[in-house]
């Protein structure tokens, strides 16, 4: 489903999704014999807002909610009903930018930004998990006409709260998300 408000300045989209699914690798990323299948259930709903509701102003948002079960699991049968691996109920967004369109400091953008997720299981067992967290992302940036050119310049200081969490989280080979980074970028467009 779609709306819009403002006079279509800022848009959302709501969707809800029922999935099933068969997947032939186990825990450790090792192929399972199509004998053997893993099969899962999610639904849920996602949400997504956007676009400018202020001059200057934009944002983005988004929310999702996933209910997860574990329908068959014929390598271990005591998995049934358990939650998915690396699923998450609850995970969201915002994202807000401002641009300053007039005056000596037009050009010059800022924005900051929080992501966050709940508890994810690590395994089809739900033998461990990590915690929720929620991730802080800030950015700068300006942009100047030089001539038939244009100069953009940007900072981006990513995970400013340092939060630990994982982008893949196995019990032999985790995956660590980045902790605290800054990255600069400086392009000449012609």
């Amino acid at each position: 489903m779609k709306t819009e408000f403002f006079d279509g300045r800022l848009t959302s989209n709501l969707a809800y999704f029922d999935l099933e699914r068969t997947q032939y690798f186990n825990n450790n990323g090792f192929p399972l014999s199509a004998s053997f299948p893993f099969k899962g259930h999610s639904n849920g709903v996602e949400l997504d807002v956007q676009g400018q509701v202020y001059d200057g102003l934009s944002l983005i948002g988004t929310y999702a909610y996933t209910n997860t079960e574990i329908l068959e699991d014929k390598e271990d049968p005591t998995n049934v009903g358990n939650r998915l691996p690396y699923a998450p109920v609850h995970q969201g967004s915002l994202w807000l930018k401002y641009d300053v369109n007039y005056g000596m400091f037009k050009g010059l953008s800022f924005g900051a930004g929080v992501y966050t997720a709940g508890k994810r299981f690590g395994d089809t067992a739900n033998s461990y998990s990590d915690d929720a967290y929620a991730r802080l992302d800030l950015m700068a940036g300006y942009k100047k006409k030089l001539g038939d050119m244009t100069l953009s310049t940007q900072l981006n200081i990513n995970n400013v709260n340092d939060a630990e969490y994982y982008n893949l989280r196995r019990r032999r080979n985790n995956l660590p998300a980045e902790p605290l980074t800054v990255m600069g970028s400086i392009k000449l467009e012609y």
